[in-house]
Parts: structure tokens; sequence; C-alpha cells
């Protein structure tokens, strides 16, 4: 671990973003108004968090993380600590990744079409599990 002499924060090289970047990455395009009030904080305590250089509570990085959908690892220090996670942590990871993805799939559709789609992917899962029955009888 090395201390950055500007602002006093620790980090291990890897990371080279500031907790402050990670923060304005996860508000994007919202104001600041916008995402506090998503995050269950007052504007004030978010602009410091960015302005002042305070930090949250573990409590409210974790509930930031938690609705942001990223790990605390990566709010708090930049890393993805995936390889320091038990197997269980990663399978979820991998899970995540697999929601998110079919989540940008139907995101890209119409409403119709999604349901057309479930309709289509629950009548060919039946269609399989009947076969597969059928056929070790």
């Amino acid at each position: 671990m090395d201390t950055d002499e500007k602002n006093g924060h620790m980090h291990n090289g890897k990371n080279k973003t500031s907790f402050k970047e990670r923060l304005r990455q996860l508000i994007g395009d919202r104001s600041l108004r916008s995402a506090a009030k998503a995050w269950g904080l007052p504007y004030s305590t978010l602009n410091n968090y960015l302005e002042k250089d305070t930090t949250p509570s573990l409590y409210i990085a974790l509930n930031i993380s938690k609705i942001e959908n990223v790990s605390l690892e990566w709010l708090a220090a930049g890393e993805r600590g995936e390889e320091n996670q038990a197997p269980y942590h990663r399978e979820k990871a991998t899970n995540d990744d697999t929601k998110m993805a079919w989540q940008l799939m139907f995101d890209m559709l119409e409403p119709e079409e999604v349901n057309a789609l479930l309709r289509l992917i629950h009548r060919k899962g039946v269609e399989h599990i009947l076969k597969c029955h059928c056929d070790s009888e």
C-alpha cells in the first residue's frame, strides 16, 4: 500500500481512480440531488464526499454499492476483489453478469417482444423436458 501524498488516501498501485472519481462514475448523468435522493443521503452529505474529501461510513458505502450494483471493494478501493472472494461470491458475481446480460437484451426489446420471447423459452423448455422424459422411458 502506498499513500497518496496529495490527499493522504491509501492505494495499492493498481488503483487508478479515487473514491471521488468512483462516486462520480456512479452518479453519471444524474444531478447530485437525484443521486443523493436515490442513495438516501442529504445533498450536503454527498457534496461533502465530493468536495471536502470526507468519506462515508461503512453502512452508507455498503448501501450505495447495493443500490448501484457494484462491489463494496470497488467502491471503497477501486478493486474488483474477485481474486480474494470465496467461491460463493465469485459464483454470485457470474450470476450477476448473466442477469445483466439478460436485462440488457430485454431492454432492447419492445414489451410484446419480451413476452413473445419468454413464451418461446418456456414452450421450448417444456418441449425439451418432455422429449428427455420420453426418451428415458
